[in-house]
């Protein structure tokens, strides 16, 4: 006998509501990953609790909302270095870094190389 139980995970329910606001509030966010927001101004813009806006959030994605849009921003870092001329300076201010070299420190901590590193291996 195969033991179903033993492999199931108890998945949170969401109201469709929460969900249609969540990606909404997702869109917003990858449209403009040079803004940073707070849980609180995204609570409010989009109507929605705090801890729904987390939990929810997290349980679409998959990520909590900051480590979700640290992921995509340096995706977009990765993907812009690779094809286009831009500087250094200029990809970072368009994911949201005014600070080059915080943004150089946080390139290499989630892709493992350096931006200028990234960019000559891809080139």
């Amino acid at each position: 006998m195969v033991d179903t139980n033993r492999d199931r995970q108890e998945r949170p329910y969401f109201y469709k509501t929460q969900v249609e606001k969540i990606k909404a509030i997702m869109a917003f966010m990858t449209a403009n990953p040079d803004k940073h927001y707070t849980i609180q101004q995204l609570s409010e813009m989009y109507d929605i609790s705090i801890t729904a806006l987390k939990s929810c959030f997290k349980g679409v994605y998959g990520a909590a909302i900051f480590s979700f849009m640290k992921n995509y921003r340096m995706d977009l870092a990765a993907k812009l270095l690779s094809q286009t001329d831009k500087t250094v300076t200029e990809i970072a201010g368009d994911v949201g870094y005014t600070n080059c070299s915080k943004f150089s420190e946080a390139f290499k901590k989630t892709i493992g190389q350096t931006p200028m590193e990234y960019r000559k291996l891809k080139i």
